[in-house]
């Protein structure tokens, strides 16, 4: 007989260094009740990170954090499932030697050493992180067992214009403020948790997006929300003809779903997300690279503003992941249960103020000739047009052949846009080639709105895979794409809070996978809208402000898993899917693929391998560290005997 011995492997530290976190007077800060800086050496972060990025083996990045009167030492590796190895940025106009990769290999994430279900995300810019920390992932995803906290680390720049011996502060979730100067109503409409943070909270706003034409409705059976044509009397409205090319996209690969069994039943096997990848179209408006590139520690620098826009919204994608791939969308009545879903950023635009808010006389020969069959704003993404107005410069540093990423004026550049039309004019333009497309701004929407999308109706259009066709606002036909949203970061005059962000992120992405507001259910039966003293708060889908902090805040309830599984089983039925396929493997699928160590499962229920770690902890598809392994096999195997040390 054999006994289990105790192996152990030696964990490889690439180099370890001291962050000393000195005795501040920290000034208060209106957006934190309580936070601490951090100053650690970016030059020794740095030199790690760098080393990690050319390495061919797998090496991690180590940071030590002392905050709160606390060590974590977080445990980084790079995230290449954000962002396409092809993905295209275009900055101010003109695309980006390398492209979206070449500023956006800062992504990270990881775990903190220690903290069993522990997650870490973000980005390391110049040696120094940004991102979220959370030592219990069940808080960002399911009732936790033992109470941890939350931490945002975010740099200095973004709160206080005077320099300070630290360069990042590191906040709880729990100690963000609500903005109190001059913000009363903010402050009531907290209080009696009113907070209307999503556009189609307000009935006026539903009203206008959902009128539609009598041909939409008989085509698709079913109201859709539509715009108004409210968008007509805007000044960039003008008359053009119907001149639109086909994005190329060189990574555009359907998935159709396998046969069904029978008619009763929708079972198959379900590759997960990986199976389900969703490719997004992210673009910053003028307003927020005014926000970026005046930060102090951004200082004016363009490299450093491409990098932080881009860390916005990868951190963004990052968190959405979390909560969308490990969420099971099953219908109501048990028959449709997709295991997650996946996102992916295939394409950046980045409008730069300077060059993309001038003022241009002369007209496109595209909106020549026209036939006048509908009416659009006059301006489409420079990269959509085919007789060559788009400029492919081969350097990043000489800005003289910037001419704005626009044909024309540049539609964000007004100062006074409500949040209805803003959703309008990114809806004009052309996204077919992508799942969804977002724009994120940094400009103050009336009423507290911080985000809007269109949302996608079973047997109807809008949402993912929308493709961008006539419709009629008002007595004009007109082209809209309806896969798309916005994200502002500014509220009240204040910050967003990045918990808040995220989550309006991951709530307007809901709708644009078909899930309607939790109070649309309070007369069903299904506990989707939780009483106003449930200790467990609301879910993601809730009409108002939810604070991020709550057990439910971060997951869907069974009403928004219900009607995203019926979505889902529609698209991926139809022509129009345009889910993609994961060249990298997918973790939770019991099949040990390239770059996985092991892989026993989706939850630590069904994973049988005590060797491995299931893809819902901390270190998922990884082996446990107290292992000794045959490298061919991955097992020890002596007599048939499985051998894991514990």
């Amino acid at each position: 007989m054999f006994s289990k011995v105790r192996l152990c492997l030696p964990f490889i530290i690439l180099e370890i260094f001291v962050i000393c976190v000195q005795s501040y007077n920290f000034p208060e800060s209106p957006f934190f009740s309580r936070y601490d800086g951090l100053d650690y050496s970016p030059d020794s972060f740095s030199n790690q990170h760098k080393r990690t990025r050319r390495s061919t083996s797998k090496t991690n990045i180590l940071l030590p954090i002392n905050a709160f009167g606390k060590i974590f030492q977080l445990v980084l590796s790079p995230d290449y499932d954000v962002v396409h190895p092809n993905a295209k940025l275009i900055v101010g106009g003109r695309e980006w030697t390398g492209g979206l990769p070449a500023v956006s290999d800062h992504v990270v994430r990881g775990y903190v050493d220690g903290f069993t279900h522990s997650v870490v995300f973000g980005s390391v810019i110049d040696g120094v992180f940004r991102g979220t920390v959370s030592l219990n992932k069940s808080n960002l995803l399911h009732s936790a067992s033992e109470s941890y906290d939350t931490y945002f680390i975010e740099p200095s720049g973004y709160y206080f214009n005077k320099d300070f011996p630290f360069h990042s502060v590191i906040y709880n979730s729990l100690d963000v403020k609500i903005p109190t100067v001059g913000q009363s109503r903010m402050r009531r409409a907290v209080q009696e948790m009113d907070l209307k943070f999503c556009g189609l909270s307000y009935p006026n706003i539903v009203q206008e997006m959902s009128k539609t034409n009598i041909e939409d409705r008989e085509k698709h059976g079913n109201t859709v929300f539509r715009s108004s044509s409210s968008f007509v009397k805007s000044p960039f409205s003008r008359n053009r003809g119907s001149y639109f090319m086909e994005l190329q996209s060189p990574f555009v690969r359907s998935f159709k779903l396998p046969h069904l069994v029978n008619n009763n039943s929708l079972s198959y096997k379900d590759g997960g997300p990986n199976t389900r990848v969703c490719n997004l179209y992210l673009q910053s408006d003028t307003y927020l690279w005014d926000h970026v590139i005046h930060k102090r520690h951004i200082q004016g620098n363009r490299e450093l503003a491409v990098k932080e826009i881009t860390s916005i919204f990868t951190q963004h994608v990052q968190a959405a992941q979390l909560i969308y791939q490990d969420a099971i969308f099953r219908d109501h009545s048990g028959r449709l249960e997709f295991r997650g879903v996946s996102f992916r950023v295939d394409r950046v635009l980045i409008n730069v103020t300077e060059h993309d808010c001038r003022n241009r006389l002369w007209k496109p020969k595209y909106l020549q000739d026209q036939d006048n069959s509908y009416i659009s704003p006059n301006a489409l993404p420079r990269e959509t047009i085919s007789d060559h107005l788009f400029l492919h410069q081969p350097s990043n540093t000489d800005h003289s052949g910037f001419s704005g990423a626009y044909t024309d004026e540049n539609p964000f550049c007004a100062p006074n846009i409500d949040v209805t039309n803003y959703l309008n004019l990114h809806s004009y333009n052309k996204y077919d080639d992508f799942c969804l497309a977002y724009i994120f701004t940094y400009r103050d929407f009336s009423g507290g709105t911080i985000g809007l999308a269109w949302v996608a109706e079973v047997g109807g259009a809008g949402g993912v895979c929308e493709k961008h066709r006539k419709i009629l606002e008002g007595d004009q036909n007109v082209y809209k794409s309806l896969n798309t949203g916005i994200v502002t970061l500014l509220n009240y005059g204040s910050k967003v809070a990045t918990k808040v962000s995220q989550l309006t992120f991951a709530h307007e992405l809901g709708h644009n996978f078909g899930a309607k507001h939790d109070n649309f259910h309070e007369n069903e039966s299904y506990g989707c809208l939780p009483s106003i003293d449930d200790v467990r708060g609301n879910y993601i889908m809730f009409a108002s402000a939810i604070s991020g902090d709550k057990e439910n805040n971060n997951k869907f309830s069974n009403c928004s898993l219900d009607s995203i599984a019926k979505l889902l089983d529609r698209v991926l039925r139809g022509e129009n899917n345009c889910f993609l396929t994961s060249d990298g493997p997918f973790c939770g699928n019991q099949l040990t693929e390239e770059g996985e160590e092991c892989d026993c499962g989706f939850t630590r229920a069904n994973c049988h391998d005590k060797c491995c770690h299931p893809r819902d902890s901390a270190s998922p598809c990884k082996l446990v560290n107290s292992v000794f392994i045959d490298h061919a096999q991955r097992t020890v195997s002596f007599m048939h005997m499985h051998l894991c040390l514990f």
